[in-house]
């Protein structure tokens, strides 16, 4: 649902050409990292459970509010200055994550 709703406001209100509303696969690692902090502190019953929920929806509000601010003031474009490399390495990263996991 949140895709749904990104991409039908990226699609009506960004500056940008080809803007996409999606899952960013960049969160998995500290989606993990935060699910397996709680579970070594919780144990696997509810309370973790509840932890990482919490956690993962405070965190996402965060992150949404954080481009909220970067849109409202136009700094978007900024994207263009980082690298591809950076790009392709992070993603690469990922991937490597993802595989070890």
């Amino acid at each position: 649902l949140s895709t749904v709703i990104a991409q039908i406001v990226l699609t009506f209100q960004s500056g940008f050409a080809t803007a996409q509303g999606q899952m960013m696969v960049e969160n998995i690692p500290f989606m993990h990292a935060i699910a397996t902090v709680a579970m070594e502190h919780q144990g696997l019953g509810e309370d973790a459970l509840g932890t990482v929920l919490i956690i993962w929806t405070v965190g996402t509000l965060f992150v949404g509010a954080a481009f909220f601010a970067l849109g409202y003031l136009k700094v978007g474009s900024i994207v263009y200055h980082i690298p591809r490399q950076v790009i392709v390495g992070c993603i690469g990263g990922i991937g490597i994550f993802l595989v070890r996991t």
